[in-house]
């Protein structure tokens, strides 16, 4: 294959924007190392604490891979290597309501260092607001 086809390949195929819920669901697993900070913020209306932290190497691979569309064909240069921090903003009652995730590839390509980034930053809101009315035919039937 030649070297335009190859750099053609690389800028094209993102993925879509996962949901937070896909972000957070083992987020565990993705941090490194994080602490609490001493910083507070108001995000919205509540007052929250701020955490940091360290992403494996693994998860800023991955999170490179999903929103940067040349990420996932950097390993056919040679040397890559990737980083990444998060911060999450946490309310009062524990529930994370705002995060941000870095996360950074280098590498060196014939003798020139590249190095790309990505950030995402998401706001949860509406926390605690959302209705649910159950139909009388519905309760009727799960009353059965």
């Amino acid at each position: 294959m030649s070297m335009q086809k190859n750099v053609m390949k690389m800028f094209s195929g993102s993925r879509a924007v996962g949901a937070p819920g896909a972000d957070l669901a083992d987020l565990g697993k993705k941090i490194a190392k994080a602490k609490k900070t001493d910083k507070t913020d108001k995000i919205g209306e509540a007052d929250c604490s701020v955490y940091e932290g360290e992403l494996t190497e693994e998860a800023a691979e991955e999170m490179v891979k999903d929103s940067m569309p040349m990420g996932r064909f950097m390993k056919q240069a040679g040397e890559v290597t990737h980083t990444g921090t998060i911060k999450a903003w946490v309310d009062g009652d524990g529930r994370i309501v705002k995060y941000e995730i870095n996360a950074k590839m280098s590498a060196s390509i014939q003798g020139m260092d590249l190095e790309m980034g990505s950030t995402k930053t998401v706001t949860l809101s509406g926390i605690d607001k959302t209705k649910v009315e159950i139909p009388e035919e519905a309760k009727k039937a799960l009353e059965k």
